[in-house]
């Protein structure tokens, strides 16, 4: 076991058993977050051991999921598959409906933010209208007072997620560089500078 906010080994144990996982995970309750591998095993463990952390892959994992999704999509030889995932057609499709989907989320909070607007402006105290909508009263506060609504801002991706690398890949593919194990090369040398 590695804490691995801090570098360091904690503990080593016995076997690869979901018992003394499990047990070693529930003597330590304030655990939050456990990065593992894919082993199902260590995925019970952590179900059964520390429901309340998330899990999540580690680096190294996420990395070896991604080689194997584009050798997955790469033969021996290192040529494209007869048939790509997807057509032109269907990611173009695809986009178009994120879009719509997108844009509907932001027109219902536009209308979630309108709410406490209208409330206020019939006399209703901040308190009065939390209760009627079921929003906190700090997040009602904080919506009268700014004029406008605010987008969330959007999370940047990092390293870490393979969406990072999608515009990269597009574009070694659409110059050639279709060997898998040269674009795992370039990804990996891409993290670490």
């Amino acid at each position: 076991m590695v804490d691995l906010e801090r570098h360091s080994v904690v503990d080593v144990l016995e076997g690869r058993s979901v018992e003394s996982t499990k047990a070693w995970l529930q003597e330590r309750p304030t655990i939050e977050i456990v990065s593992r591998d894919r082993c199902g095993l260590y995925a019970q463990a952590a179900r059964e051991g520390t429901p309340q952390a998330w899990q999540v892959t580690d680096r190294f994992h996420l990395v070896q999921n991604l080689r194997e999704a584009i050798k997955e999509q790469m033969s021996v030889y290192g040529h494209a598959n007869v048939r790509p995932i997807l057509s032109e057609d269907a990611i173009a499709s695809a986009r178009s409906q994120q879009r719509r989907a997108r844009l509907a989320h932001r027109q219902s909070r536009q209308e979630i933010f309108d709410t406490p607007q209208a409330l206020r402006q019939q006399g209703l105290t901040y308190s009065e209208i939390a209760r009627r909508t079921g929003y906190e009263r700090r997040s009602i506060a904080n919506w009268l007072t700014s004029n406008a609504h605010r987008d969330r801002n959007r999370v940047s991706l990092n390293s870490t997620s393979p969406l990072y690398f999608e515009a990269f890949l597009a574009e070694c593919w659409k110059n050639g560089n279709r060997v898998g194990r040269h674009l795992i090369y370039d990804i990996c040398r891409r993290t670490i500078v």
